[in-house]
Parts: structure tokens; sequence; C-alpha cells
């Protein structure tokens, strides 16, 4: 009877995990292909507008910088140290050396680097912090 309680336990404690690393590929798969809005920076006020994103079990803030009509500054958060929250704050860099959203996301760290693109787009819509 013990044998057959550690099987089943065993074979159920497999299944969650399979379940939940299902749960989590899908959930990846949802943000990389999640659709980030182009923003026309001429209606955007000078001012820090914050915006965040959660996505797996991490949440990503930002605070963009917007200086006549340019976004100057984008500092990220996560409140974790990871290669990938490390690797992906390279794509605010390219959002601001190219004044756009339609940039590539950082090989390597796709999701968190999605993740800080949607935040960055949300705080530009959301009203300033200032």
């Amino acid at each position: 009877m013990m044998k057959k309680t550690i099987i089943v336990t065993i074979v159920v404690m497999v299944l969650a995990i399979l379940i939940i690393g299902a749960l989590k590929v899908y959930e990846a798969k949802e943000i990389m292909n999640m659709q980030i809005d182009e923003m026309d920076l001429s209606n955007v006020p000078d001012g820090i507008y914050a915006g965040e994103e959660k996505y797996m079990a991490f949440v990503c803030k930002v605070n963009v910088t917007v200086k006549k009509n340019r976004i100057v500054d984008i500092a990220v958060f996560e409140g974790r140290e990871s290669e990938y929250i490390e690797r992906a704050k390279e794509v605010a860099d390219r959002v601001i050396e190219n004044q756009s959203l339609e940039v590539d996301t950082v090989t390597g760290a796709t999701v968190t680097s999605k993740a800080i693109l949607k935040a960055i787009e949300k705080a530009l819509k959301s009203p300033r912090l200032d």
C-alpha cells in the first residue's frame, strides 16, 4: 500500500510540473506576440511618466522622461537581479536612440524586452508623475 501511495504521489508531482511548464511556455509565447503600439511623441508634454507590465512572475516598471517631444531617459526597475533584465535594458537604449517603440528585442531576453517595451508604451499613455 505504501509503494502505491508513493508512486501516485510521484505521478501527481510530475504531472503538476509538466502543467506548470506548459503554462509558462504559453505565457512566454503570449508576451512575445504582444502588440506594442507606436506612440506619437508630438502629443506627449514634457515630464516623467511611469508604466509597468506584469509578465511571468515579475513586474517590470519604467520611468520615461520626455523633453521637447523626445524621450531622453528611460529608467527600468524590476526588483530582481538577473542576466535577462540586465541584457533587456538595452532595449530602452534602442528606444531612446530611435525615438520609437519599433525596435528589435534583445536576443536571449526577448520576453523581458517585450515587457519593457509594453511598460514604456503604458507610461507614455499615462498622466505625468510631476
